[in-house]
């Protein structure tokens, strides 16, 4: 019947579709299951990279645990029917001209047809799933000296580096191949590790302890402060760029400008650098 509400962006009617085929394959045990699957990795993968928007980044561990081959196993309709309803209205966000998902409707009644690439490569899924163990294994050895050194902002050096990479080859965590692209996502090793074990919530706030006793701060400049603060406990690192997105715009549509003078700015810059550089011993 017709009505009065807009049309769904086409981009979520496809989404729908391809879980609901998803959906028939775990239920018939067709071969168009794993196409299907990388198709939804794919997906995941890019969402991954527009963090700045709340609602994906609410869906965050959502979209990783989408990339890795264990949660795929034993995969039931009611998991999939919560991936369609958490990711359908996400999935517009794409932007276009980055779209590498290649939806496909037919079934594999010709034999082995070979599906277009999905967007996802296997080296994406690899360090992906790489990423979330090492995450899980750092978590659990925080004590770990290099880990304290960065979870303080201590610098570190070589040798700490080359102790993280020991103790995650020794305990089939990661490999070689697995560490250079971890240089190549974060510009090197130790800033990628900071990015997964976060800094220590106590330094973080220390850190911008000078800076707040230095004047009388608005609310909305102390809020913006204390997102840097928790910001850099969940990530380890704040980019400059990091300020003209989600959450901070919703205080300052222009960034940090809308509230700080140009000597703050860069004293807020200064901070940051110093914590950046704490992770590398390159720097």
């Amino acid at each position: 019947m017709p009505n009065q509400l807009p049309a769904e962006p086409q981009e979520t009617r496809r989404f729908d579709l391809t879980m609901l085929n998803l959906q028939l394959a775990v239920v018939t045990a067709a071969t168009g299951f794993e196409r299907l699957r990388d198709q939804v990795k794919g997906i995941a993968n890019v969402l991954e990279n527009y963090t700045g928007i709340p609602a994906i980044a609410r869906e965050m561990d959502l979209l990783a645990e989408l990339q890795t081959d264990e949660w795929w196993q034993d995969v039931t309709l009611g998991m999939l029917e919560d991936v369609r309803k958490r990711l359908r209205t996400l999935v517009p966000f794409i932007e276009k001209s980055k779209q590498q998902i290649v939806y496909t409707n037919f079934t594999d009644e010709l034999g082995d047809i070979m599906a277009q690439p999905s967007g996802l490569t296997p080296a994406h899924s690899n360090f992906a799933d790489f990423r979330k163990r090492a995450q899980e294994f750092l978590q659990r050895h925080l004590d770990t000296v290099a880990l304290l050194k960065l979870r303080t902002n201590t610098p570190i050096n070589d040798d700490d580096i080359a102790e993280l990479q020991k103790i995650l080859l020794e305990s089939g965590v990661g490999r070689e191949v697995d560490f250079e692209r971890a240089e190549q996502e974060l510009g090197d090793f130790g800033t990628f590790v900071r990015s997964l074990v976060g800094l220590d919530h106590a330094t973080a706030k220390a850190l911008f302890g000078h800076f707040l006793a230095n004047s009388n701060y608005s609310a909305n400049q102390i809020h913006f402060i204390n997102l840097v603060i928790n910001d850099l406990t969940q990530n380890g690192v704040v980019s400059a760029s990091r300020f003209y997105e989600a959450p901070y715009t919703a205080i300052s549509a222009v960034g940090p400008q809308g509230l700080f003078t140009q000597d703050q700015i860069a004293e807020i810059d200064s901070i940051l650098e110093g914590v950046r550089r704490n992770a590398s011993p390159t720097h």
